[in-house]
Order: C-alpha cells, then structure tokens, then sequence
C-alpha cells in the first residue's frame, strides 16, 4: 500500500507541474491579445458619457454619506460605526 501512496504522490506532481506549464504557455501566448481587447474595453468606457455621469452620481452619494456619517457621530460617539 505504501507503493501505491508513493507512485500516486508521484503521479500527482508531475500532473501539477505539466498543468503549471501548461498554464504558462497558455497565459504567455494570449496575453497580449487579452491585454489589446482591454484596453479598447477600457478606452471604451471612459467615451461613454452614461458612465462617467453615473461615476460622478455614485461620487456624490459617496461624500454625502460620509458627511452623514460625520454628524451621526458627532451625535452618537459611542456608537459602533463611528469606530
């Protein structure tokens, strides 16, 4: 049984080191296209007024609800989100 443990040990590493190479030349080969299509991905969204007008909404509710937050505390100091 202990020859079974030892060859299956053995199996499982070079298993691991054949799908870790595997892996390398995979990522190394679409890599840059992968890094081409974000970009354009990218590029297209900072275009895309929709966005940039629900990135500026979302900023604002962001300060409001620190500024909230500020009097809650000045309120309430005890109290566990004021932490």
């Amino acid at each position: 049984m202990a020859k079974s443990n030892k060859l299956e040990d053995k199996l499982l590493k070079e298993i691991s080191l054949n799908e870790g190479l595997l892996t390398k030349i995979i990522a190394r080969i679409l890599k840059p296209k992968v890094d081409r299509v974000l970009k354009q991905y990218v590029k297209s969204l900072n275009d895309d007024p929709e966005l940039q007008a629900s990135l500026a909404d979302l900023q604002k509710s962001r300060e409001r609800v620190k500024d909230t937050l500020k009097d809650y505390c000045k309120k309430y100091p005890n109290s566990g989100y004021c932490r």
